[in-house]
């Protein structure tokens, strides 16, 4: 299972450029920020490290990080048959939340093979053991390469389409972080004698041992709320590894058996619980209905399906937005923006160079999940019988 790859600016200095002790450290997580700063990851993770109370997982390649956690291939030793797993390890910060009930990771749409809980200088970090995954859809697609082929977007839609229907439908949450590094390619069944290969033919790289002695990592505890400091005696010897992501074995060059799992549940919210609540979903995708201080739900999701394309916003639902003089005067219209050159939607997929014959169709179902009104914007098992989508078959 891979993670998003954030670079990280703390303080206007950028984490990949941080020097200590002389070493300059790749654009790796930043170790030496704790929990109280919203990290604190788990520092002993290399290869050849275990984990689990018993020591059944093994470590032999870091495949990633993300804000709130980092990914490792591992050897689960014992399995009757030689067997990888993939292990997310889970920040201090992001496990006390899950210990408080904020936020969790379903295995719905991934297959949870176990989970616990292990101790670092940092604090305790949850691990949860999955299959293991391919890349996200944001790292698949080439920079030269502005949009999938339509036959694969229509696949991938249909496939993130039933993962919000179990979500929304039958565990009654919002996912609020529907995005393509959220969406990861699913690997077909490949063998421990594939990846034996695949691992000597590329070497793993070896752990870069720093000695740490920050004061605010080495011996934090809540205690009532109330944060103890203290600093260690000694430099701590952190292993910064290199992420080295596998490839995505089996899955064909016209990405037409494409097979993809929605991941990262640590933001889904419960549904039935009313909110109005602005800090959630990508800024660069927020549902109005977040934006405008309006009670939102599992709409919400259907948006980010889609693209942004604004028209006029229904005065009703307007009216019932607590925030709508920030953005609006009293006829309506947004303030700041006067005069905007916009472009249909049929326009922007023609840019995309989608076949004429796909564009009306691909235009419709963009427009319904791009529904202003929350009320009236169709739920995932709605849009999964939508036209542009009956023909689809996936894998």
């Amino acid at each position: 299972m891979a993670t998003e790859h954030l670079s990280h600016n703390i303080g206007g200095k950028d984490m990949a450029d941080t020097q200590l002790d002389g070493d300059k450290v790749d654009r790796e997580e930043p170790f030496f920020l704790s929990w109280v700063d919203g990290y604190g990851y788990y520092p002993y993770a290399e290869v050849g490290h275990r984990l689990s109370n018993d020591g059944r997982y093994e470590i032999v390649r870091k495949l990633g990080w993300g804000h709130s956690s980092t990914v490792w291939l591992a050897i689960d030793t014992q399995a009757d048959v030689k067997t990888y797993v993939s292990i997310k390890i889970l920040t201090a910060y992001a496990t006390r939340l899950l210990k408080k009930g904020h936020s969790n990771e379903y295995n719905y749409c991934l297959a949870l093979r176990d989970y616990f809980l292990t101790p670092s200088v940092a604090g305790d970090h949850m691990c949860f053991v999955t299959d293991i995954m391919g890349s996200s859809l944001g790292a698949l697609r080439t920079p030269e390469q502005k949009a999938f082929a339509v036959p694969v977007a229509k696949c991938i839609i249909k496939q993130v389409l039933l993962a919000l229907r179990h979500l929304h439908n039958c565990c009654g949450y919002v996912h609020t972080d529907v995005k393509s590094n959220n969406i990861l390619v699913k690997l077909p069944k490949i063998s421990s004698q594939q990846i034996d290969h695949y691992l000597r033919v590329n070497a793993t790289a070896t752990s870069n041992h720093i000695p740490v002695r920050p004061p605010k990592i080495s011996s934090l505890r809540l205690d009532n709320q109330r944060v103890i400091t203290s600093e260690s005696p000694q430099p701590f010897p952190f292993a910064f590894t290199k992420s080295q992501p596998l490839p995505n074995f089996g899955l064909s060059a016209s990405l037409h058996n494409i097979s993809v799992c929605l991941i990262n549940y640590g933001e889904a919210t419960l549904a039935r619980k009313s909110k109005c609540a602005q800090e959630y979903q990508p800024p660069f995708i927020r549902a109005p209905e977040v934006i405008l201080g309006y009670h939102w739900g599992t709409p919400i999701d259907i948006w980010s399906v889609g693209c942004l394309y604004l028209g006029p916003f229904p005065p009703e639902f307007l009216k019932a937005c607590t925030r709508r003089f920030h953005f609006f005067d009293p006829d309506g219209n947004l303030f700041q923006i006067k005069d905007c050159a916009s472009a249909s939607i049929e326009d922007m997929l023609n840019r995309y160079q989608v076949n004429s014959e796909d564009v009306p169709c691909a235009a419709a179902f963009i427009r319904r999940c791009l529904t202003l009104d929350p009320a009236l914007r169709p739920t995932a098992q709605e849009l999964l019988h939508d036209p542009w989508l009956e023909s689809v078959s996936i894998y």
